[in-house]
């Protein structure tokens, strides 16, 4: 799925996000949430985004 979403941005010449920043903000969606949430719903996994 990254690699789908990293070609979709290299197409429309976007970098002002990588495909990983891209789903962790699609996952979150309009919701207000910690660090620790983003932990225990698996969002985010200590990668450096």
């Amino acid at each position: 799925l990254l690699d789908v979403i990293k070609d979709e941005f290299d197409r429309q010449g976007r970098n002002d996000v990588n495909a990983v920043q891209a789903l962790l903000l699609f996952n979150i969606g309009n919701s207000e949430l910690t660090a620790g949430e983003l932990r225990s719903r698996g969002y985010y996994l200590g990668s450096n985004v």
